[in-house]
Order: C-alpha cells, then structure tokens, then sequence
C-alpha cells in the first residue's frame, strides 16, 4: 500500500513539474545530490510501475486514451502548424506506452511530413494497412 501511495504522490509530482523527472526527483528528495537526482529519475522514467501510476494519474485527469486519439485525428486535420499540440500528445501516449519505444510488440514507425496533406495521406494509408491486420477501428480523416 505505502509503495502505490508513493508511485501515486512521484506521478502526480512528475506530471505537475512538467514531465521533468530530474526536478520531480530534486522535489520528492531535496538533499541529493545533480548526477544522484539524474541517475535515479533515469531508473524511474523505465519503471513499469511508474509508467503505469503516470497513466493513470493522466486518465484521472481526462487524458485517456480516447481522448487522446480525438485529439491527434483533430490535429491531423488542421490546416496550421502541428508541432507543439502534437508532441504534447506523442509524449503522453509514450508516457502509458503506448507509442513502439515501450511496447516491443509493435513495429518502429518514423514518419517525416512536409504538409498536412502528406499528414493525411500517411494517415490513409496507415489506416489502410491497420485494417487489415486488425479489427480494431483504425483513425480516419472525417
């Protein structure tokens, strides 16, 4: 019970200083040292445990999965400047692993657009292929 009690209070802690785990680990242990504060946040961004307690912290919040896949199908389909909104939604599906860096039963996929359109096209694409692999509703453009 104390060990979910502290992976609640270091997530909730992780996500208030901005997803900065040096600064969360400075905060929750204020008389260790810089390289100790880097080595010990470094253990902590790859624990499961704490992935999962920051997962759930983000679904208490509103940031589920649903919402996040709104989200980006939204982003995808505006006309305007993606970078900032877009990474702010990559870094929180990393963060409940959901994204192939965390989850070894996925393929990498890196992707480079020079426009919406090619956002979208990839997107079809994608989709297409998702289909086919899975019944799992794949995100579309409308």
């Amino acid at each position: 019970m104390i060990n979910s009690i502290k992976l609640e209070h270091a997530a909730k802690t992780f996500i208030g200083n901005g997803f900065n785990g040096v600064k969360t680990i400075k905060e929750l242990h204020p008389n260790i040292g810089a390289n100790y504060a880097k080595n010990k946040a470094s253990r902590m961004l790859q624990s499961a445990n704490f992935k999962h307690a920051v997962a759930e912290q983000l679904d208490k919040v509103g940031m589920t999965d649903d919402y996040l896949d709104s989200e980006l199908k939204s982003i995808t389909s505006q006309n305007e400047k993606l970078s900032p909104k877009l990474n702010a939604i990559m870094h929180a599906n990393l963060l409940k692993r959901r994204l192939p860096k965390d989850n070894p039963e996925h393929k990498h996929l890196h992707l480079q657009f020079n426009s919406t359109k090619d956002v979208l096209q990839e997107i079809e694409k994608i989709n297409a292929q998702l289909s086919a692999l899975t019944e799992t509703p794949a995100i579309s453009k409308s």
